[in-house]
């Protein structure tokens, strides 16, 4: 091993907390006083060359001047990127009161002898503190790429490449690259949190999801030096929060029963506000019922444009599983209930040009608030409406006075053959022409079926009760991994993942639990699912990037890294 020794000040030269810059021959090294005692590394950064030498030293850190990624020169690890290679060390020792490194590697001349430089002295274009690179900020925004399927996740897997390179064009757009620099960056030991990015010289941590978020850094801290609070990590945070979910306080201010098992429900602000918009489609879920800790979901079928209330149709399910029965047997005019904002996993699709709807029963509900805005758009449709009877179909006058003579009504007594011909309602699609069925599981599965030949992105359903069971369908002992607690769990036969995920602490959204709703809509980073739910399309499906995770498993022995 070499071990050329070279002398470089006597101590008294460099006091604590300061740093010099020696040239030997054509090596540069940073030596610095740290409390007393000295470290030697390699002079340049590892980023962009920057003189670590001329960086502020704060007890054992170093940050570059340059790009201001910070370095223990105790280890030569750098803290901003831990991907980093480390930097150079230069073991050093005092003998007479004079301070020695020794070149372990063979890097520096053997015939060299040190040369202190001051700032003005170092020539190299890169290092000069007001030359072109030098910035006002620096972004770091993540952009790792583990393997697939990595116990933590990846930025990456969370859409951290786009969002990085849309960062980037926008800051272009907005005229920042004269004073801020946006950087990719290697992982930032955050993975549970990402995609993340740190901003520099002030060290603030942001994490974000959307082109959205990105805007609202650019515009409120690049531009106008406003922290983003609502994006912003507390110091030393490596795990996500408990969200907040938004919830309203509604009042029921109408109540029409027909007869003991339907009724139409209008409810509004608990504070007299307007209340937030939906699209058609849209449902929102309600708490039910004192204590009994269950949510149910119901379609709105209101206009939409009327902020003013939502109006919801009820009817009771044979058997009720707690919900539709709590409901109509005790919520009255003048009660007050819990709601989350609505969603909405039925959209009408903008670039269709015709739209053909079938609804079963209860399953007309959403096609209510559907008719509004298509009759406003003067669009072409038809609503097919499938009932056993005339007189037990739900809001018939008012499905009469929005959809007119766009509607045929099918009374099948019970007996589906009586009914809507499905295969020759659906024979030949039209340009631009879309599907939408709601309703019971044998008219979905007839509309899916009777559809097989229509392109799959043109078929939208939405079904309000379960289907019998599948025997071929076998629960096995499997795992899942939650990316964001960095936490792994095994599912038993006999419990979901949502329960799982709950027994463990970690809070998830859920209404249904039957894979109707999509409430519990996951991301999946990793792992192969045994989807069973009924909101994800077979493309959806078979992309493999999200679940239900109230319904859907895996098969023995795989695991399923979810971004939670």
């Amino acid at each position: 091993m070499n071990k050329n020794r070279y002398c470089l000040c006597q101590v008294s030269e460099l006091t604590p907390g300061n740093s010099a810059i020696y040239e030997l021959g054509s090596y540069k090294v940073a030596l610095y006083n740290v409390d007393g005692t000295f470290f030697a590394t390699q002079d340049h950064c590892q980023h962009k060359g920057g003189s670590l030498g001329r960086g502020m030293l704060t007890g054992p850190v170093v940050e570059c001047p340059l790009h201001g990624w910070e370095f223990d020169v105790r280890s030569g690890d750098c803290l901003t990127q831990t991907h980093c290679k480390p930097l150079r060390l230069f073991p050093t020792f005092m003998e007479e009161n004079m301070v020695w490194i020794e070149d372990l590697d063979g890097v520096i001349n053997k015939e060299a002898v040190a040369k202190k430089l001051s700032i003005e002295s170092v020539t190299d274009t890169a290092l000069k503190i007001d030359a072109n690179q030098h910035y006002d900020l620096h972004v770091f925004s993540c952009i790792n790429e583990r393997e697939f399927g990595h116990p933590r996740g990846s930025c990456s897997a969370r859409g951290a490449v786009d969002l990085q390179s849309y960062m980037k064009k926008r800051g272009k757009e907005l005229g920042l690259g004269s004073r801020i620099r946006i950087n990719k960056s290697g992982c930032l030991d955050r993975c549970e949190l990402g995609p993340v990015m740190v901003i520099y010289p002030a060290g603030i941590w942001y994490s974000y999801n959307s082109r959205e978020d990105i805007d609202e850094i650019l515009q409120s801290h690049l531009l106008s030096g406003q922290v983003v609070d609502r994006l912003l990590l507390k110091p030393g945070q490596t795990k996500p929060l408990k969200p907040e979910t938004p919830r309203l306080d509604l009042r029921v201010s109408g109540k029409t029963a027909y007869g003991d098992d339907l009724c139409r429900y209008e409810l509004v602000s608990s504070n007299f506000e307007l209340l937030p918009e939906y699209e058609p489609g849209a449902h929102i879920d309600l708490t039910i019922g004192s204590g009994l800790g269950l949510r149910r979901s119901y379609s709105l079928m209101g206009d939409h444009k009327d902020r003013a209330r939502y109006t919801i149709g009820i009817r009771r399910e044979e058997p009720s599983r707690g919900g539709s029965g709590w409901l109509l047997d005790n919520l009255e005019a003048g009660h007050s209930l819990d709601s989350s904002p609505p969603s909405n996993n039925f959209p009408l699709v903008e670039q269709a040009t015709s739209f053909t709807l079938i609804a079963g029963g209860i399953g007309i509900t959403p096609f209510l608030s559907m008719g509004h805005e298509l009759n406003r758009r003067d669009a072409s449709y038809h609503l097919h409406y499938c009932v056993r009877t005339e007189d037990s179909a739900p809001f018939l006058d008012e499905v009469k006075a929005v959809f007119g003579d766009r509607m045929t009504l099918y009374v099948d007594g019970g007996d589906p053959t009586r009914g809507i011909d499905l295969v020759s309602v659906l024979k030949v699609q039209k340009e631009g022409d879309h599907v939408y069925v709601c309703g019971p599981p044998g008219i979905v599965a007839g509309v899916r079926n009777a559809a097989a030949h229509w392109p799959d992105a043109f078929i939208h359903w939405e079904q309000f009760s379960t289907e019998s069971d599948d025997e071929n369908e076998r629960n096995e002992v499997f795992e899942v991994l939650l990316s964001r607690q960095n936490l792994k769990l095994q599912v038993e036969k006999d419990k979901t993942i949502l329960e799982v995920i709950r027994s463990a602490g970690v809070n998830v959204e859920s209404s249904c639990e039957d894979g109707l709703c999509g409430s519990c809509r996951t991301r999946l980073l990793g792992g192969c699912v045994e989807h069973r739910d009924m909101i994800l399309s077979d493309s959806e499906k078979a992309d493999n990037d999200e679940m239900m995770i109230c319904v859907s498993r895996a098969k023995a022995g795989e695991t399923l890294v979810l971004d939670l």
